[in-house]
């Protein structure tokens, strides 16, 4: 025992500790090797994917500020620029009403806040206001009339859609203050009312700049066709109210300094509210008609412009600003065409900016998921969305990864040889002990059980040779005698055919015959000693005849190994306890079962696997006293094996072990 841990440690320290130091050595070295590249390698791309962000920022930047830089006005289908100075010029429609020149723009639109906070109004700059417009209210259920692709009005319908998502409340609450007459839902189509109505409803005589400009445009427009075709009235109104729409000019503020704004603006309107009568709030608008607003000369008015920034809302990047006068302010927002963005604009950056770059590991593709790459940097700080991805493909880091691919494959190679070989040695170090200890417990156990009979045969001779067995008590000697040599023979048998079979010379002597009427022999011969014993035998075996190909000596020796194995551990006061049964039955075509049940303690699972290995026992206190060599049933174990068949135990039901052999045989005819 005191050898095996020297020889262990000795291997350990001589040979598989140098060689596994070795190994990890060499693998740390080749790992921060590969570390050193890898991050040059990814200060390359980091590199590269600054530039490309540069460009991509630089040019929203151009747009950014282009789209800055247009007066509030040009938002409204209709605005009157300074060079109308006759009735038949006709009024100018806003550039932004055509399809956008940059395909990087879906459309625009504004938000207005409606009169007496009634909700928000959506409005594009692609048709005259009363076609177009739906109040922020839910309950409103109209939608916009079908119009034909690629139609201004089409456009208008799908930016009203989109901007109406819960996605842009945010959005849509910008806009703050009260537009004083300016309509929160849509007033009459022309079907329903005449032209005056719809224009008293859709003028505001105080309404602020930045909601009114887009009504005064479209009653403009109408009175001027009006009056082209002979209408004096709308010729006077024309004349009256001015050709030219009030001057501005712009201030701009910050996004900090619009939040004061409507904090004040909010408290005003909470002010008023307060101190106006609960009647005079609930009174309903006059419906009466309005002069015409005219236009008087006089000095420009200030309209504050916060600069536009981008956004992203419900997968749409925008960029929106809020415009202020009177202490009511609309957002105009551009909204961009993501899909050309993504698939065609960013696309084309890239291919201009890397044409000539020939490292594929330069060449990133554009992304939203970042799982799939091995490095992913944002392709711009205004579409956070975005990502470039760098594939897992530099040259260089890639020859590095096979490398060291194969150096851990090869370092756990050798730690698995070295972890294997000792295991396989101490494994076999405890075999091989297990194995000796077993031998000497089977040596002293065979000396045992032969010293046994041999003494009791001894004995009886002698006691026969002196006289001292009187004739009353000779049948009995005799009947001792002939017991105890057939124990020792049947001993001698099993050790002997153990010897043959480790060895390999034991050779089976098959001839067909009927299994049941040899089982049912064997079993009887052995009743008189199992009676004796105090058990009850059973047997019961198959009435149509189980022909099989066997070895006659070999069943005899696995039935009474079996009945001996039960004889030796069960009993007990109960007469229950004392039944042992013997059945051969049919397990199906081509197969018979022998089972030997007893009423002992049974097996436990832990010990079911091993119970047929040489030498071993089950090891309970209340049988340490039982003489055994081990043997038994590993020798039923091997002999069903030999004849193609196999041995197993399990618990018997009520309690008891059930040993079963399987043995090949022929069909039932």
């Amino acid at each position: 025992m005191s050898r095996r841990p020297t020889r262990l440690t000795l291997l350990a320290l001589g040979i598989a500790l140098p060689t596994a130091l070795l190994g990890v050595g060499w693998f740390t070295a080749s790992l921060r090797e590969r570390g050193m590249k890898a991050a040059a390698q990814r200060q390359r791309l980091v590199h590269s994917a600054e530039a490309i962000r540069a460009a991509v920022d630089e040019s929203l930047e151009d747009l950014r500020r282009r789209e800055d830089a247009r007066p509030f006005y040009l938002y409204n289908h209709y605005y009157s620029p300074p060079e109308l100075l006759a009735l038949n010029d006709p009024i100018a429609v806003s550039p932004l009403a055509a399809a956008p020149d940059d395909r990087r723009v879906r459309g625009y639109f504004q938000v207005d806040p409606a009169a007496e906070g009634a909700g928000h109004t959506v409005r594009t700059p692609y048709e005259p206001i009363p076609e177009t417009t739906r109040a922020a209210d839910k309950n409103d259920d109209r939608g916009v009339a079908p119009s034909p692709p690629g139609s201004p009005q089409a456009r208008a319908a799908e930016l009203y859609a989109l901007v109406m998502r819960d996605g842009f409340s945010d959005i849509r609450a910008q806009s703050f203050g009260d537009a004083g007459a300016a309509p929160g839902r849509m007033p009459p189509s022309p079907v329903e009312a005449p032209p005056d109505t719809l224009i008293a409803q859709a003028v505001p005589q105080q309404a602020p700049l930045t909601t009114s400009l887009n009504a005064w445009g479209n009653i403009q427009q109408q009175d001027i066709v009006e009056a082209q075709k002979g209408d004096l009235l709308a010729n006077e109104r024309v004349q009256k109210r001015g050709r030219q729409a009030p001057q501005t000019s712009r201030n701009s503020v910050s996004w900090g300094e619009l939040e004061q704004q409507q904090l004040q603006q909010r408290k005003q309107v909470q002010q008023t509210n307060n101190k106006r009568p609960a009647q005079q709030q609930a009174a309903a608008p006059p419906k009466t008609r309005p002069d015409p607003p005219e236009v008087a000369p006089g000095p420009a008015q200030v309209v504050d412009y916060t600069p536009m920034r981008f956004a992203e809302v419900d997968g749409a990047p925008l960029l929106y600003r809020v415009v202020s006068h009177a202490g009511t302010g609309s957002v105009q927002g551009v909204v961009l065409d993501r899909v050309y963005i993504e698939q065609t604009w960013l696309p084309a950056l890239l291919e201009r900016h890397l044409a000539d770059e020939d490292d594929q590991a330069l060449r990133p593709s554009i992304t939203r998921d970042a799982g799939t790459c091995a490095l992913a940097l944002p392709i711009s700080t205004k579409l956070p969305e975005l990502m470039l991805c760098y594939p897992s493909g530099a040259d260089e880091v890639a020859g590095l990864d096979t490398s060291l691919l194969l150096q851990t494959g090869a370092l756990l190679g050798l730690l698995a040889v070295i972890a294997t070989a000792g295991f396989t040695i101490n494994r076999a170090s405890r075999e091989a002990e297990e194995l000796a200890a077993q031998r000497a417990a089977f040596v002293s156990a065979v000396s045992h059980e032969l010293r046994t009979p041999l003494t009791t045969v001894r004995m009886h001779a002698e006691m026969l040779r002196e006289g001292l067995v009187s004739p009353e008590r000779r049948a009995r000697v005799h009947d001792e005698l002939t017991r105890e040599t057939v124990r020792l023979t049947r001993l001698i048998d099993n050790v002997l055919t153990v010897s043959r079979l480790e060895a390999g010379r034991h050779a089976l002597e098959l001839a067909e015959g009927e299994l049941s009427s040899q089982v049912e022999r064997v079993v009887e011969s052995q009743r008189d000693r199992v009676e004796r014993a105090g058990f009850e035998l059973i047997v019961r075996v198959p009435e149509e005849p189980v022909i099989a190909r066997y070895d006659a000596q070999a069943i005899e020796q696995i039935v009474i190994n079996l009945i001996d194995n039960a004889l030796k551990y069960a009993g007990g006061d109960d007469a229950r306890a004392r039944e042992l049964a013997v059945e051969l039955t049919r397990a199906g075509a081509g197969v018979a079962e022998l089972h030997v049940r007893d009423r002992g303690p049974g097996i436990p699972d832990s010990a079911r696997r091993r119970v047929f290995e040489r030498f071993f026992r089950v090891k309970r206190p209340e049988d340490s006293h039982l003489p055994g060599t081990g043997l038994g049933l590993s020798l039923v174990h091997d002999l069903a094996r030999a004849h193609g068949g196999d041995a197993r135990v399990g618990a018997r039901p009520g309690g008891g072990a059930d040993f079963c052999i399987t043995l090949p045989c022929e069909p039932a005819a």
